[in-house]
């Protein structure tokens, strides 16, 4: 059950592209929204504490509240403010660089997403800035690891009220492998399974193209509308991978936001 969302914000516009989709998604869940920021010091609270009410003035969020954090690992803030809460979901830029340099720099977003007890929404910074949701899409590689993402894909789905996709990238260009065969028979598979436990429509589809985050990229950026859903682990081997680096590409390309889960091996 998701009961609200958390925001990381650094000052900078890119960290604010989270702002976005958390709103809209919080909206059709009818929860609300966190916005938080770490600083290195006192010397830094009051600017920030400014901006966040600024924030708060300039966009129509149901916000819950803002919250400044003076010292700490920006990462095990966010994280440890997110487990507080049960339900919490972090929605977060995966760049920005603005009056808090530290925050966002280097690796805090995908340290957050292997901490994160479930799923965490990660916002690129060519994410649509208005967002409609008409599917949610996940993506799988044919492992037990990859498939762990069906079960928040289809419950997100289910509460938005959107059919879902489950997509898996093949390493041919053209539909015409005995390997295209399979991947449509395991995904029509994984989809009566997925709809026979759940509320919600399933719909499948086999992309073609060498490199899965780019395939990825190009099926979201034809379907707007879509939740992207997929894990930082699966099957390794460049043509059937849907492992940390692709997901961090397709959150960094996509236009759509991205919800990351980190299987617990």
């Amino acid at each position: 059950m998701i009961s609200g969302f958390l925001v990381p914000l650094d000052g900078s516009t890119r960290a604010e592209a989270a702002l976005g989709p958390a709103g809209a998604l919080a909206r059709r869940r009818g929860v609300k929204v966190e916005l938080l920021t770490v600083v290195p010091s006192d010397d830094d609270r009051q600017a920030l504490e400014e901006y966040l009410s600024e924030v708060g003035e300039r966009t129509s969020l149901p916000l819950a509240g803002r919250e400044v954090v003076v010292g700490g690992d920006p990462a095990e803030v966010i994280l440890q403010r997110a487990e507080g809460v049960p339900g919490t979901i972090v929605c977060m830029g995966t760049h920005g660089h603005g009056m808090v340099r530290r925050l966002f720099l280097g690796t805090v977003s995908e340290v957050v997403v292997r901490g994160a007890d479930r799923h965490v929404l990660l916002v690129g910074p060519r994410c649509a800035e208005r967002l409609t949701f008409g599917r949610v899409t996940a993506c799988l590689d044919g492992s037990s690891l990859a498939e762990r993402v069906l079960a928040p894909a289809a419950e997100w789905a289910e509460a938005l009220g959107v059919p879902l996709w489950l997509v898996q990238a093949t390493g041919g260009e053209m539909p015409t492998s005995r390997g295209d065969l399979v991947e449509s028979a395991y995904l029509q598979r994984t989809a009566r399974q997925v709809e026979a436990e759940g509320k919600v429509d399933v719909e499948w589809d086999v992309l073609h193209g060498t490199d899965p985050a780019t395939v990825i990229t190009d099926h979201v950026s034809g379907s707007p509308g879509s939740l992207v859903a997929l894990t930082t682990h699966g099957r390794s081997g460049i043509q059937r991978a849907v492992l940390g680096s692709v997901a961090m590409q397709v959150a960094h390309d996509a236009t759509s936001p991205l919800l990351v889960l980190h299987p617990r091996d």
